[in-house]
């Protein structure tokens, strides 16, 4: 079994069964390895299809800066860490924008050739979808601005009215926008998205109309967030970019000196992005003053986090309550309450104050905050400002980009027919300190794995199936089982945020600690666990395995998840808070009283609707569950165009490939499987009845009359297509990857087909019919023999049946007969033993006589209890009983002449009883005894 491949793929680790350590190999004896050359562009293609040749494929590649490969109609994109000018700009767009002409091989792997197909695609009035996913840093935000401008250049071509060429220019530009605002710096990427985007470009009359669709912004990492990652851009673009009167006018510090921004400083490359975002804002028709208003509201936001300054520890740190007097910065509660437009006072009254009710009055009363509490003040308010302004933001470029067909009143109300929608969602996380934002975001790229899973994998095989295609299956990994887990415990989050709402006792801990349970539990249908879940277990201990004091071990801390991609753990702090998506009532009142109402121009009202008098729990996982629910839904109704993008090294070094840290990126996505699916299949399908469509009037009249499939056969074989490169199924034809725009192109140029093919494809038409019709005849004379022996096996199977009934039969019929003999017998031994007994009427009769004397007087004698046993049974049996002499009495007698009562009979109203009754009344050991049971058969 192997067991890790080297970074450079050449050496191979084995585990062999016997040995007690494990055997270095080379890969080549291992695996036949395809000839040194410069890569295969599809991996398809690949002579050998296993780990090593893949990985060794794509090294090659990647080693050439050709960083793209396709796997049939998916993409593969390997992060060059580096820029390459030559893959990109008008020059490299230029073989994509054409289709290739026949005998001309198509252009190499690019995402041009994704956007250039969904374009057409688009543009025939069918929906299309790019989906883009990779762990973070993997290049995906860099291939979506590569389609986008693609897509603005072959839009931009076409012509177009002023507004929709402006609409065009505005995508990039809202990209540019998102980006400072909605990226951020982390210890896996310098550039990681900190929220999930699907962008809609509408297509109408040839023009460009844009929507953006945002998910789940990371607003909490603007007040906490690891020692050696950033904050959000904007905040280091402006204190960059701003020119020295501006910075002292907003009494802007350097990045260090902001408590928000505790950690790494501002590069030079922020003030070149501050450019940028101006120029981005400008070119989507925002004015000066409102530039400087939205700029100035990050500024307030800044000096929101020095309001309550803490010398010796971070914004972010919940230190011990102490009982101390809280003291303000009065310089920048002045400058953000200027900036953001709140009364000072009632901001002051807002952190060092809360109100609480008086029960059964309308009257309340104010007590002061602790700093924990006034730092939760200070943290909801600067989340809901940051989430309001990024939401205010692609509000405003929505109605910017719809505005060149405001006209028309339809700006981005397009049919989904008619629209390109690209997907650049947050990639896989496990950063230092993982929390709800990363499960959700893991979540995400899980549900995405599972649709890719089950849109090109499993749906691919059951195409096949479906069609009467040969094929071979492949095993495929499911991982709705995960999402299920994850999705449990979510709910579970839920129920705990409900209850704390309601007033009982819920914390972070209790959560975790119910999360593990719940999940373990669920795996054995409600029943005490006795095993982990494979998907979610307990979290290492405190102190990495150290004990605390007194011995004990310590208690684990959060829980760990199983994802695709590789294990996870999650803190244990924090899931309730940011689990509620209602920000503290006093942080409404307070957007609420805002004097100049930038904030509600910028972001309207809260989206829930709901005043402080009113307020309910709001759940952010259930939300963007919700969301995603949607997301995946309009992409499955969409003809989807997958783009896999991987890291090629932890470090994001250029020009090296990790062979084992990639390897384990193409076994969690399912490349391998999906290499292996495509190799025996045929990517690229369109109905027979659309192919005749399109090509009816390309083909003779007697061939237009065949039946689809007949016609698409002869259709391919006309144009010369190999016959290895496509299939006939019962409603559908399969081609591999550009065989069908070889045609396409054919036909539209006008280029009509060969007479010598044309003779030749109708000749293996009617060779065709004749085959069906063999193989009809013989269909038709083996049937009725096979239906014989079916006639036969199944009158021997009821032959069979009727015997073994007989048997059945014999065996109770037997069983009950004996049953019947058996109570017989016993009757009979009974009948006997009754007519033993009743040989001595006279003697019964006597005893029966005497029986009012012993009823007379009573005694508690044993003895005289004894000699009645004795007297009676000698009495009950004439064969024993004997007198010694004529004239003398038995000894039963003499006892009942003696007096003593017998205590064991009846009253005297019950003296005439039956002979034998008589006697088991008076002596028990004289009773009939029955027979002893026997066993029933």
């Amino acid at each position: 079994e192997v067991r890790s491949i080297t970074d450079d793929g050449r050496r191979a680790k084995l585990d062999v069964k016997g040995a007690a350590s494990p055997v270095q190999s080379d890969t080549s004896a291992l695996f036949p390895r395809a000839s040194e050359s410069l890569g295969c562009a599809d991996c398809v293609s690949l002579p050998h299809l296993d780990e090593a040749n893949l990985l060794e494929n794509l090294r090659v590649r990647h080693s050439h800066d050709d960083i793209y490969t396709y796997v049939a109609h998916v993409l593969l994109a390997v992060n060059p860490c580096k820029p390459v000018p030559a893959l990109y700009g008008p020059r490299a767009m230029a073989p994509y924008k054409v289709a290739p002409k026949r005998g001309e091989p198509r252009p190499p792997p690019h995402p041009y050739a994704m956007a250039q197909a969904a374009l057409k695609g688009a543009l025939r009035g069918a929906g299309q979808s790019i989906i883009i996913s990779g762990e973070s840093g993997a290049g995906k935000t860099e291939t979506a601005k590569t389609i986008m401008r693609f897509l603005e250049a072959s839009l931009g071509e076409g012509g177009g009215s002023t507004g929709a060429g402006r609409a065009e220019r505005g995508v990039l530009a809202m990209s540019r926008v998102m980006e400072s605002f909605g990226h951020a710096s982390t210890s896996r990427n310098p550039n990681s998205s900190r929220f999930g985007k699907y962008l809609r470009l509408g297509l109408r009359d040839g023009n460009l109309c844009a929507q953006a669709t945002t998910y789940l912004l990371e607003a909490s990492r603007a007040v906490q967030r690891s020692s050696e990652e950033r904050s959000f851009h904007i905040f280091y673009e402006l204190l960059s970019g701003l020119d020295l009167p501006t910075r002292a006018k907003l009494q802007l510090r350097p990045s260090n000196e902001h408590a928000l921004l505790a950690g790494p400083k501002a590069t030079p490359a922020d003030a070149k992005g501050f450019q940028e975002l101006r120029q981005a804002l400008s070119s989507l028709g925002l004015e000066s003053k409102r530039m400087e208003e939205v700029f100035g509201i990050v500024a307030g936001i800044l000096h929101l986090g020095d309001v309550l300054p803490e010398p010796t520890a971070s914004f972010a740190d919940a230190s011990k309550d102490a009982d101390e007097q809280l003291e303000l910065s009065e310089r920048s509660l002045k400058m953000s309450s200027e900036l953001l437009g709140f009364d000072v006072d009632c901001l002051r009254r807002s952190i060092l104050q809360r109100r609480v009710a008086v029960k059964g009055r309308r009257s309340f009363y104010e007590v002061k905050r602790t700093r924990t509490q006034a730092k939760c003040v200070l943290r909801s308010l600067i989340v809901t400002l940051y989430g309001r302004l990024f939401s205010g933001l692609v509000k405003w470029m929505n109605a910017a980009l719809g505005s060149a067909r405001r006209s028309e009143r339809d700006y981005c109300q397009v049919t989904r027919t008619a629209e390109v929608g690209l997907l650049d969602i947050y990639g896989f996380e496990s950063l230092g300190q993982n929390s709800l934002e990363q499960l959700l975001i893991n979540l995400t790229n899980e549900r995405l794995q599972h649709f890719f899973v089950e849109r090109v994998l499993l749906s691919e095989q059951k195409a096949y199936l479906e069609q009467g295609l040969l094929f071979q299956e492949v095993e495929v990994k499911d991982t709705a089982a995960r999402v299920q887990a994850i999705s449990r415990t979510l709910d579970l989050l839920d129920d705990c945020g409900s209850q704390r709402w309601k007033g009982l006792a819920m914390t972070d801990v209790r959560f975790c600690q119910s999360a593990v349970r719940h999940c373990a539990e669920s795996l054995e249908t409600g029943k005490k666990p006795t095993r982990s879940s494979p998907f979610l277990r307990p979290g290492h201990p405190a102190g990495r395995g150290k004990r605390q004091r007194g011995g004990d071990v310590a208690q684990p801390i959060g829980f760990v998840v199983a994802h695709y991609a590789g294990d996870v753990e999650y803190d244990q702090d924090g899931w309730l808070d940011r689990n509620d998506a209602q920000p503290l009532s006093e942080v409404e009142d307070l957007l609420e009283g805002a004097a100049n109402g930038r904030l509600r121009m910028l972001s309207g009202a809260p989206e829930n609707g709901s005043s402080s008098s009113t307020r309910q729990f709001q759940s952010v996982s259930k939300q963007h569950r919700q969301e995603l629910d949607s997301l995946l839904a309009t992409l499955g109704e969409s003809n989807q165009h997958f783009i896999r993008c991987f890291r090629p090294n932890s470090q994001q070094t250029p020009d090296k490939v990790d062979g084992s840290y990639l390897l384990k990126q193409l076994e969690s996505t399912g490349t391998l499987q999906l290499l292996q699916v495509m190799r025996q299949g045929y990517p690229h399908r369109v109905d027979l009845v659309e192919v005749r469509a399109r090509f009816a009037t390309f083909l003779p009249e007697r061939l237009r009359r065949c039946s689809v499939q007949t016609f698409a056969k002869t259709l391919m074989l006309v144009y010369g297509i190999p016959q290895a490169d496509w299939a006939v199924g019962l409603t559908q034809l399969f081609t591999k990857a550009g065989q069908l725009a070889v045609v396409d192109e054919l036909c539209t140029g006008g280029a009509a087909p060969d007479p010598a093919a044309l003779a030749a494809a109708f000749r293996a038409v009617v060779r065709a019919r004749w085959r069906q019709a063999f193989h009809a005849v013989s269909f038709a004379r083996w049937l009725p023999r096979y239906a014989s022996g079916l006639r036969l096996a199944r009158a021997e199977r009821a032959a069979q049946a009727r015997r073994r009934f007989r048997a059945a039969a014999r065996a109770v019929l037997f069983a009950v007969r004996l049953r019947k003999l058996a109570r017989a017998s016993r009757r009979t031994r009974a009948a006997k033993l009754r007519a033993k007994v009743t040989k001595a009427p006279t003697r019964l009769q006597a005893l029966s006589n005497l029986l009012p004397k012993a009823w007379a007087e009573k005694s508690d004698d044993r003895d005289a209890r004894k000699g009645c046993d004795v007297a009676v049974r000698q009495i009950a049996s004439p064969a024993r009983t004997r007198r010694s002499a004529p004239g003398a009495r038995s000894a039963g007698e003499e006892v009942l002449a003696s007096g003593p009562s017998l205590w064991p009979l009846q009253p005297p109203q019950k003296r005439l009883l039956a002979p034998s009754a008589l006697a088991a009344a008076v002596c028990p050991s004289a009773s009939l005894e029955r027979p002893p049971k026997r066993r029933r058969l």
